[in-house]
């Protein structure tokens, strides 16, 4: 799936764990309690998307596109915006 383009797409609740996600347009897309545990998401654009209650334990969030608008699980720590 690197490379997909899922902007604005509802993802809600998807098993999406140890899965390659690398330079996926995942900006407006609705990730509310999506497993994304262990999955690549190297330049990934994130910006807008909702993210609340997502795991991200073990994701790879490196060089990942984000803005004020994204929305983070409680208590995550983004990384450093792109």
């Amino acid at each position: 799936m690197s490379m997909a383009d899922l902007s604005g797409v509802d993802l809600s609740g998807v098993d999406l764990s140890n899965i390659d996600l690398s330079g996926a347009n995942l900006s407006g897309a609705k990730l509310t309690g999506a497993n994304l545990s262990g999955s690549d998401l190297l330049w990934v654009d994130l910006r807008g998307a909702d993210l609340r209650g997502a795991d991200l334990q073990g994701a790879g969030l490196f060089f990942v596109k984000h803005d004020r608008t994204t929305l983070w699980p409680d208590g995550f720590s983004p990384p450093k915006a792109k």
